[in-house]
């Protein structure tokens, strides 16, 4: 009797520290909970993209010195100091969308101390939204980091292991609390001045080109189109280069831009594409040194370097290029 008394007495034992300790849980969790991960918001902007007028940005790789992109009519340019040029639509697009969807995964602090270490303190790239002369939000971006790694899928390290998907910290101005958001952030806001800019050097239709006229300081020579086949003197091209070269036309970039005063002096260099009724685009370019500055009439007023781009190589062919080899 006395040995089923201790094991009844046992068992009540057992059951109640059992529920203390699954009361302890719960209390710390709901203790917790307020401080690092309920009660989130749902996003940490409240915003319409299609009423930003402005956004302004303070980032890291400018100094923190102000880089602003501005809503002019229905397109964006961005401009620092006395500058101002046609930005990057797309990238501008998706920086919108960034600041709309940032929403928050965790809440990781609530100390001042801690902002440096995960960069959002007063040296972080700094993004001011504006409606008009109102300030939508101000958030600051911080570092990026990785997750722990998933048993299965996140990105893989090719020197073995594997890396959980990426999260940006980041923190409201004003407010102390740090969240962490998905994705790679940092690289989106933390941009140059340039790096905003529309990179776009020629936007053509192959089907439409019928002319090229090359004009250079020591000749030029005309490609043109006659019934499906192109020529030069006369003389029928190589078809396979020339359409490498007129592919490459349709869809142009550059990326180094010259930040020396506009050419002053006629240019050495001009290729003029021709369409069936009318010149669809020009390129000109100036000798600068031991480089080139160019320029199209897609974007007049600004100018490239061909420095480490092999722009200039690429516009400016030689007669021979488009020529057999038998010719």
């Amino acid at each position: 009797m006395l040995d089923k008394g201790m094991k009844k007495m046992n068992h009540k034992i057992l059951i109640g520290i059992l529920v203390l300790l699954l009361a302890g849980f719960g209390l710390s969790r709901l203790l917790r909970a307020p401080r690092l991960e309920s009660n989130l918001p749902q996003n940490l902007i409240k915003m319409d993209s299609a009423e930003v007028s402005q956004v302004k940005l303070y980032p890291v790789v400018e100094g923190l010195q102000e880089v602003s992109l501005v809503r002019e009519g229905k397109k964006w340019v961005v401009k620092k100091d006395n500058r101002s040029y046609a930005a990057e639509q797309s990238s501008v697009i998706g920086l919108l969308g960034y600041l709309a969807g940032l929403e928050p995964q965790k809440m990781v602090s609530r100390k001042k101390e801690k902002w440096n270490g995960y960069q959002v303190g007063d040296s972080s790239t700094r993004v001011v939204v504006m409606k008009d002369d109102d300030v939508v939000a101000e958030v600051r971006i911080g570092k990026t980091d990785f997750a722990a790694a998933p048993s299965s899928g996140g990105f893989q390290n090719p020197y073995g292991g594997g890396f959980g998907n990426p999260f940006t910290y980041v923190r409201l101005e004003g407010e102390e609390e740090v969240y962490t958001v998905s994705g790679f952030l940092e690289p989106s806001f933390n941009r140059t001045f340039n790096d905003w800019r529309d990179k776009s050097f020629l936007r053509l239709c192959q089907a439409d080109i019928t002319s090229l006229r090359f004009s250079y300081p020591d000749s030029s020579f005309n490609a043109t189109l006659k019934n499906g086949r192109w020529f030069i003197d006369q003389i029928a091209t190589d078809s396979a280069a020339m359409k490498n070269y007129l592919s490459q036309l349709e869809f142009k970039n550059a990326t180094n831009f010259s930040e020396d005063p506009d050419p002053t002096t006629p240019a050495l260099f001009t290729l003029a594409i021709g369409g069936k009724n009318s010149e669809l685009a020009t390129v000109k370019a100036w000798n600068a040194g031991s480089d080139y500055v160019l320029s199209s009439s897609l974007q007049p007023g600004v100018y490239f370097t061909s420095a480490g781009s092999g722009l200039m190589g690429a516009i400016f062919a030689g007669k021979k290029s488009f020529l057999r080899n038998d010719k």
